[in-house]
Order: structure tokens, then C-alpha cells, then sequence
């Protein structure tokens, strides 16, 4: 896959998540390392609708608002992990709350 958008996208590098996964937060985190790194300060991050917004949070508090993060929306079926997604905002939140007061 990172192949193929390579191809597509030749001009931005393509940082892909392992497949059996860390962690949105973990994950993101790895990626802000690459990019500062290489300098960058815009990153596309493509994932399901109710996702978006904990992602954002996320880059948010580990970016300090230094990336510009620009959402692509994949299409999702899965309405049912609506419950899960809050729940997992709300744990994000209340991490970055603790860590920071």
C-alpha cells in the first residue's frame, strides 16, 4: 500500500501504521517524530468520520497546534463503535487532563 500511494502521491511522504495497530495516540506520536524530523508542518490523516475528532485532539495536545492536521474522511459502516470512539475521547482527554494539572 505505502507503495502504491507513493506512486500516487509522489510528492509527500507516506507514514503508515503498523498493521496490528499501537494506538491512535502511540501511533501519532511516532509520526510527529518523523515529522520533525523531516521538517514538516502539515500532515493528512485519513480514518473513519466518528474518529476525526479524537485524532485532531490528539494532534492537538502533542503538536501544540504546530501541525496543521487536514482530516480526509474515510467511509465507515460500523456505526456501533460510535460508543466505543466517545469513550475513547473522553479517556483522552481526561490522560492529557492529568498530565498537564
Amino acid at each position: 500500500m505505502k507503495d502504491y500511494l507513493e506512486k500516487k502521491l509522489w510528492n509527500f511522504p507516506i507514514i503508515l501504521a503498523e498493521k496490528d495497530g499501537w494506538g491512535t495516540f502511540r501511533e501519532s506520536l511516532a509520526i510527529y517524530d518523523e515529522l520533525k524530523q523531516n521538517n514538516e508542518n502539515e500532515i493528512y490523516v485519513c480514518s473513519s468520520w466518528y474518529h476525526i475528532p479524537r485524532i485532531l485532539l490528539i494532534w492537538e495536545i502533542i503538536s501544540k497546534g504546530k501541525i496543521k492536521v487536514k482530516p480526509v474522511i474515510a467511509a465507515s459502516p460500523r456505526i456501533s463503535s460510535i460508543f466505543m470512539e466517545m469513550l475513547s475521547f473522553v479517556k483522552v482527554f481526561f490522560t492529557w487532563y492529568k498530565v498537564t494539572h
